[in-house]
């Protein structure tokens, strides 16, 4: 399944990590992030989505917003700007329908073992998080053929649109 991005034309990334954050502060963060009963957070579901857990995708316009919110918390983060994800997609993974073995199988298969190399370098495709791929748009067809033949639901995001 292609799922367009709202963001506009202008669309950033940003990759964060909060394994800073105490458990207290953790889940402030989140709360501050994501809302908590009638208050709402920094993700609004439209100009600035959630992919993943440490994954942001919004709008040029957003960026400040965002920067300032993740300052705030002291994360650590970078940006992936329009340039860096030009004709690229977005594809988010489950695997978690795979038994024990065949989950060590798959994650060989996408990552590579010794000097094998696995899907995501043989597509010059970035994992950004768990679950979450950078994939070139020409590369779209062996990633997704890979990800049918091990029956893993996915869905692509289209960066471009």
């Amino acid at each position: 399944m292609v799922k367009k991005s709202n963001s506009g034309s202008n669309r950033i990334l940003f990759i964060y990590s909060s394994h800073h954050l105490s458990g207290s502060l953790k889940t402030r963060f989140f709360y501050a992030l994501k809302g908590r009963n009638k208050t709402l957070g920094l993700i609004d579901n439209k100009s600035i989505i959630q992919l993943s857990k440490g994954v942001i995708l919004t709008d040029l316009k957003n960026k400040e917003k965002v920067e300032s919110f993740l300052n705030f918390w002291k994360c650590n983060f970078y940006v992936l700007s329009s340039q860096d994800i030009e004709n690229k997609v977005v594809l988010k993974y489950n695997s978690s329908h795979l038994s024990g073995s065949n989950k060590v199988r798959f994650f060989y298969a996408l990552k590579g073992r010794g000097l094998s190399q696995g899907i995501i370098a043989r597509t010059e495709s970035i994992q950004l998080a768990k679950s979450i791929l950078i994939v070139p748009l020409k590369k779209m067809q062996d990633i997704t053929e890979f990800f049918r033949f091990w029956k893993c639901k996915f869905e692509v995001i289209d960066l471009n649109a």
